[in-house]
């Protein structure tokens, strides 16, 4: 009773057993129609051996009983060919007139024979009468139709047994192991990959359902370590990734360092530059000036006056200072001093 209400509530079982019943049936109606068919031509045949059993056995006294017109007698060798099992009717005939008959004669022509009634007379054979004989075909069809019912009764008894008995051990076989199998494998996780499947039937020859559990045993296994390959590779990678932070922050801070080095260097060397093209300016400057210094400068011979790119005679003093930066102090030499203030000691020798 369990195995068939775990059936009756799995698909599989229900499947199945929607599969079993629809075949069943059809071999049922099959079996059926196949008994009906073998019953009535079996009592067609019951029938017409009782034809020639009656012609056998009964013809000879109907023959007596006519010869003499002993009716009585005739009525009750008709009543008993009518309780012969398949007979409904029994008549005899003389000169196309019902003589005697006991039954009734329903509609189809099957199932009907006629036997010559004759006596023989001085050497001569006369046909007295004849007797015809009706089978019943619902009597056929109604063993038929019980012949039918009894087997499709006893077919779908052994059916629903077998059937059964058969969903029972394909439970216990085959849903039953693949149920613990589903069950296994919707609760398998990353943390339950160390426990195994398991696999408590023991068969002298492994089938296919043993197949599927070493098949999932070992995906177990494969997940398993591709799962610890898997943590490793991330532990690796999260060191690789600490490091690597730690790398870019000590390069961040070398290039924020050498960034501020670069910085001063700019300004130093923007400095520099300042400065050497202030200088360049002051030597260009200077430059000029000596090039306006440099050539042949026309002085007096006596006075020492210079004149200039203008034609105007100049003090040698106001001369240099206007073109240079040099500045100058009035003394007097020695030998000035000797000439112009002989009497006064200037300079002690």
């Amino acid at each position: 009773m369990i195995a068939c209400r775990r059936i009756l509530t799995s698909r599989v079982g229900k499947a199945l057993i929607k599969k079993v019943l629809v075949l069943a049936m059809a071999l049922i109606v099959v079996f059926a129609v196949i008994i009906g068919l073998l019953t009535y031509t079996g009592e067609v045949k019951k029938i017409e051996k009782s034809f020639t059993a009656i012609e056998k056995n009964y013809l000879a006294v109907i023959e007596k009983d006519l010869w003499i017109d002993d009716r009585e007698g005739i009525d009750i060798i008709l009543q008993s060919i009518c309780n012969t099992p398949g007979i409904e009717y029994a008549a005899i005939y003389s000169q196309d007139t019902i003589t005697c008959s006991v039954g009734r004669v329903t509609e189809g022509k099957g199932l009907l024979s006629v036997y010559p009634v004759t006596h023989e007379y001085n050497q001569k054979t006369y046909t007295i009468g004849h007797l015809h004989l009706k089978g019943s075909q619902k009597y056929v069809f109604q063993k038929t139709i019980q012949s039918a019912l009894s087997v499709m009764a006893a077919q779908t008894l052994i059916i629903v047994i077998v059937c059964t008995l058969m969903l029972q051990l394909l439970y216990g076989a085959v849903i039953d192991p693949l149920l613990k199998v589903t069950v296994y494998t919707s609760t398998l996780s990353s943390e339950s990959l160390d426990t195994p499947l398991q696999w408590d039937r023991q068969l002298a020859r492994p089938d296919e359902l043993d197949k599927l559990a070493d098949t999932v045993n070992h995906m177990r296994g494969n997940l398993h370590r591709a799962f610890a390959e898997k943590s490793e590779i991330e532990e690796k990678l999260r060191q690789h990734r600490n490091n690597l932070e730690q790398l870019v922050t000590q390069r961040t801070l070398s290039l924020e360092s050498a960034n501020e080095r670069l910085q001063e260097e700019i300004s130093e060397r923007v400095k520099m530059i300042k400065d050497r093209e202030k200088l360049i300016a002051k030597l260009e400057t200077a430059l000029s000036e000596i090039r306006q210094l440099s050539g042949m400068l026309p002085i007096c011979a006596y006075c020492k006056k210079i004149r200039d790119d203008k034609g105007y005679w100049n003090q040698i003093e106001a001369y240099i200072q206007k073109h240079t930066q040099a500045q100058f102090s009035h003394s007097i030499c020695q030998e000035c001093a000797k000439h112009h203030y002989p009497d006064m000691d200037i300079y002690d020798e």
